[in-house]
């Protein structure tokens, strides 16, 4: 979401009615405000703004991150939006997913999303044997729960 460093992201109220429709078509209820305590005495969500980081280091799928005595390596997993990667480790057996997975529904509904790619990347999903899936949000969760979403999506979606 492009709009995060110019608008108020966790104002839902602020957000194009293109995002909003696509979320609430994905089964999420939006609250007008996504916090529902604040960090410290005067915090003010409808100031608060996301600040971009400067990237140290781009990356693309088959690049291996060196970390020191581990190597993982990256992945391309578009679909929920473009550039989406995972991280995957493979001497723990674990998938840093981000949000293309995680143990809920899928979002494919986003103005740019690609239901298409994300079919291709279910597909991946289904065939990756890893034990531990860190998603972006929510609990980490297995290889057999991985599986689930990925092959009900390329169910849903095939043809």
């Amino acid at each position: 979401m492009t709009a995060c460093a110019d608008d108020p992201p966790l104002a839902t109220e602020t957000w194009s009615r293109l995002l909003k429709e696509g979320l609430e078509a994905s089964g999420f209820v939006l609250a007008p405000i996504l916090v529902d305590a604040v960090p410290e005495a005067g915090f003010d969500p409808m100031a608060f703004r996301v600040k971009p980081a400067a990237p140290t280091q781009l990356v693309q799928g088959g690049d291996v991150i060196g970390l020191g005595g581990r190597r993982p390596h990256v992945v391309d997993l578009p679909g929920h939006t473009p550039g989406s990667i995972g991280v995957i480790d493979e001497a723990e057996g674990a998938l840093l997913s981000g949000d293309v997975v995680y143990d809920d529904g899928l979002i494919d509904s986003l103005p740019e999303s690609d239901v298409e790619a994300y079919a291709r990347t279910m597909e991946r999903l289904r065939s990756l044997e890893v034990d531990a899936v860190y998603p972006g949000h929510g609990d980490p969760f297995g290889r057999v729960r991985l599986r689930r979403p990925a092959e009900a999506y390329i169910r849903e979606h095939a043809g």
